[in-house]
């Protein structure tokens, strides 16, 4: 028996390698390097090109470089490398926790399970997962626990990354402590060229999978990366040169840590053609084990497709052990561990008792979600360990499931006879997969779980799973703010009539009256008043702004340093954007205030308080009125849909918002600003009317479309003053939605203006800081619309929430230092809780109040609320 199993066992590792037993190397295939032992010709019409004393490849001739191989102390471009007198310097980094979750003991203990470990349980075996702030946290230790007991650490970012091309070769050059080494992955784009940029499949040493329409093919030498022949190789490959041969990572690390500067590479590179919002991940054998890592650790694969990747893979310990015990052939942790150098050193002493792991490969598939996961097996070999691989991922997608997510991870386990030839009985999912994922085709049906294999594969899961599966979507609704409005007020008058009739009104709108279709009716309550502010946003939604999507699906963030990763997911179709948090300096810990700023902040950082950025223009384009419908929130809900860029902007506000909340951060929830400038000012007074958990709302500079009215702005070009309007920026742009054209040319007929989108943002803190230098800002208008919005504030006995600086100073969006004690106060006041801070302010430079004359515009008597 032991004589078979080491049989079989060495026949099995045979078949996790490529085979390399032909007379010639295809095209584009490895021909050459240390510890090749493969074919070193290539065939007709290729050469074989020396790139790397680890890697040579079969390349046409006039791609091949022009230099020859090198002396050993030569690099690939034939410059010397520095000197390497010794490894960096180490302590190497180690897996931490991300801040405000539970940190892991520093010497970990064994966990003996006769089954499947619990994902929704933290390591201290007490705290469960509840929702998806807590899972933002158990996915964290899930991560550490790979690389302190599996994996090894994942390696710090080298010192600089460049990218060229030549021919369908790219160089990927790295730099790290004064050391060069390049990588060289082949680009096949899809035939018929194109202009792209493509989506793409990165294959770990390349793939047999069929190329989909339109989609490029990456080939990737992981070899070059990290050499896993045997045990002898540990160390050996271009990573190490870098980082040292003693650094901890295993080679499927250091290949993950090699995709991702292919992918920083392509980033910087818009002569590859290639989306790197659009990759997948896989590889086969030995490969797909590193491509089933890949996906995990490295955030910015969409799909992860890894492929007979059996033990140590797709499969988990526990089952592959079990399965050895009762007389099956299956690899286990032991064997492959004193077998190759795929995992860890750390690991060969834990891998002889694989029932003492505080996890399995259930769980290293989980940290994808809710990225794709496609995995594709074979029933035909027992040593892949087909049982093995269907309980494990069938337990893995309880995870997709939790997070509302249970399309994105599938399962396609089909029998042939050769390993790693793709049969063609799993088209159909792959392609499926493929189209939702690379080539955003969301309502693809991917939902797919199958074996070939009678009874599951003879996997018994209550032989594996004693744990239950918690709802985390519905644990995560985002925190109330202290003293907001009702969210959603009830009655009939809440509700804007749909056969609203056109009463044209040269004046502005009065806040507290119901727009009817019949006799006016009067607000003489703060509940009535609360009604009327939702009257008041179906309207903006009606008319200016288009329709606010509410919370999507899913919301998550991921935070890597200062950035925070905010992924969306929404019937079946996902987005992620960035964010950059900027953090106090000091010794202080948290928690933090902070204030969202659409675009940059143009406000000075305040004390002890962090500023949060991002770019809306990723969520909706402004680029001219062509621009309407592009950008990543049209993804999710269509071209088509009626959000302006300016109500996009705002929901994006809200997600950052939805992703601080889910996520373990330094930051004070219930302390939250939104800022902006110009057109960015526009969106942070919509963000703020919109999102109740806003506790300051600071528009800068916004005039018209902000804090200025449109029938003030209309009078003022009237009158000779080249002030904006909404014709100029409707002609202009796509700030606001297709159905404001029509109103903008006669803007009396509209129920509504800006005084009521301010005033929609009481009781909370609204604090408008403009700018009187700039007449097209409108000066009288702002002054006017704001003194009007103010009124709303004041019948709520609330005076003092609401205040206007308005300084005339040259530079537009910089911020005025006469404008800092109102902005300080107003950050005291609703940031730092001081209560009793002096916020009565309502100022301007203008003389005579800006020219506002409040007789002409206002005709209504404000009711004590």
């Amino acid at each position: 028996m032991a004589f078979l199993r080491l049989l079989v066992t060495t026949l099995a590792l045979g078949l996790l390698a490529a085979a390399q037993s032909n007379t010639q190397a295809g095209a584009w295939k490895q021909c050459g390097g240390s510890s090749w032992n493969g074919p070193t010709s290539c065939v007709q019409g290729y050469v074989c090109a020396y790139y790397s004393s680890v890697y040579s490849q079969c390349v046409p001739p006039d791609v091949a470089p022009s230099v020859p191989a090198p002396t050993a102390t030569a690099s690939p471009t034939g410059q010397n490398p520095p000197a390497q007198t010794s490894d960096p310097p180490f302590p190497f980094p180690s897996a931490t926790a991300l801040p405000g979750c539970i940190t892991l003991p520093e010497n970990l203990s064994a966990k003996p399970n006769q089954r499947l470990p619990d994902p929704f349980m933290f390591y201290d075996g007490v705290t469960r997962v509840t929702n998806m702030t807590d899972w933002s946290c158990r996915r964290s230790e899930i991560s550490q626990l790979f690389q302190r007991v599996e994996l090894g650490t994942i390696p710090v970012a080298p010192d600089t990354v460049t990218a060229s091309m030549s021919g369908p070769i790219v160089s990927i050059g790295i730099t790290r402590g004064g050391r060069l080494r390049n990588i060289y992955p082949t680009i096949s784009y899809p035939p018929g060229g194109g202009n792209g940029p493509f989506a793409a499949i990165i294959a770990l040493g390349g793939t047999d999978l069929p190329r989909p329409a339109d989609v490029a093919i990456i080939s990737l030498n992981n070899d070059e990366i990290a050499l896993h022949n045997n045990t002898n190789d540990r160390g050996t490959g271009i990573f190490y040169d870098l980082y040292g041969k003693d650094h901890p990572a295993s080679a499927m690390m250091a290949w993950a840590w090699g995709v991702s500067r292919l992918i920083d590479g392509l980033a910087k590179l818009p002569a590859a053609k290639i989306d790197t919002d659009r990759l997948a991940i896989t590889g086969c054998g030995a490969n797909g084990k590193g491509a089933l890592v890949i996906g995990a650790f490295e955030e910015r694969i969409a799909l992860t497709i890894p492929i007979e990747s059996g033990s140590g893979g797709a499969g988990c310990w526990r089952i592959a052990q079990n399965l050895f015990m009762n007389g099956q052939i299956t690899l286990t942790a032991s064997d492959l561990a004193q077998a190759n150098v795929w995992f860890s050193r750390a690991f060969d002493q834990q891998s002889s008792a694989p029932f003492d792991l505080p996890f399995d490969h259930h769980m290293l598939a989980a940290l994808i979600a809710p990225r794709g996961l496609l995995v594709l097996d074979n029933s035909e070999f027992s040593w892949l360990g087909p049982a093995s691989v269907f309980g494990c991922m069938k337990s893995a997608s309880k995870v997709y499931e939790a997070i509302g997510y249970p399309d994105s991870m599938g399962f396609s386990q089909v029998g042939h006879t050769d390993h790693c030839v793709f049969p063609g009985e799993q088209y159909v999912e792959y392609q499926a997969f493929v189209n939702k994922f690379l080539k955003g085709k969301r309502a693809e049906n991917t939902t797919v779980f199958k074996t070939d294999k009678p009874n599951n594969s003879g996997y018994v899961e209550k032989d594996w799973v004693d744990w239950a599966v918690p709802n985390l979507v519905a644990g995560s609704a985002p925190p109330t703010a202290p003293n907001e409005p009702p969210p959603t007020p009830t009655g009939v008058n809440c509700v804007a009539p749909t056969d609203l009739p056109v009463k044209k009104n040269s004046r502005l709108p009065n806040p507290f009256s119901f727009a009817t279709s019949a006799s006016p009716l009067a607000v003489n309550t703060s509940t009535e008043w609360y009604c009327r502010r939702e009257q008041i946003g179906q309207l903006f939604q009606r008319y200016e702004l288009g329709t606010l999507e509410p919370r999507p699906q899913y919301v998550a963030g991921e935070v890597s340093g200062t950035s925070l990763k905010i992924s969306i997911g929404h019937n079946n179709r996902n987005i992620t954007f960035d964010a950059t948090i900027q953090y106090p300096t000091g010794d202080d810990k948290g928690p933090f205030p902070f204030v969202i700023a659409l675009g940059a902040s143009t406000i000075p950082q305040p004390a002890d308080t962090a500023v949060i950025t991002f770019n809306p223009e990723d969520l909706a384009m402004t680029d001219g009125p062509s621009s309407r419908g592009n950008g990543k929130f049209y993804d999710i809900y269509g071209s088509g849909h009626s959000a302006s860029a300016l109500m996009v902007w705002a929901w994006g506000v809200s997600r950052i918002i939805d992703a601080v909340a889910t996520t373990p951060l330094n930051l004070e929830r219930g302390a939250i600003a939104v800022t902006g400038c110009s057109a960015h000012g526009r969106g942070a007074l919509v963000a703020g009317a919109f999102d109740q958990r806003i506790h300051l709302t600071i528009p800068i500079e916004s005039g018209a479309g902000g804090a200025g009215c449109w029938r003030i702005a209309d009078d003022l070009k009237k009158s000779g003053v080249n002030a904006t309007t909404a014709a100029d920026l409707v002609n202009e742009n796509v700030f606001f939605s297709e159905a404001f054209s029509e109103y903008a040319d006669h803007i009396t007929d509209l129920p509504i203006d800006h005084h009521l989108l301010a005033a929609m943002v009481a009781p909370r803190g609204l604090l408008i800081l403009e700018n009187s230098a700039f007449p097209w800002l409108g000066t009288s208008s702002v002054f006017g619309c704001m003194k009007s919005a103010r009124k709303v504030y004041e019948s709520l006995g609330v005076v003092d929430r609401m205040g206007v600086s308005q300084i005339g100073h040259t530079t537009h969006c910089q911020f005025a230092g006469q404008q800092y004690p109102e902005l300080n106060a107003f950050v005291n006041k609703f940031l730092r809780d001081l209560s009793g801070e002096q916020t009565n302010y309502f100022k301007t430079d203008a003389p005579n109040d800006a020219g506002y004359e409040e007789g002409k515009w206002v005709d209504w008597v404000l009711p004590r609320l």
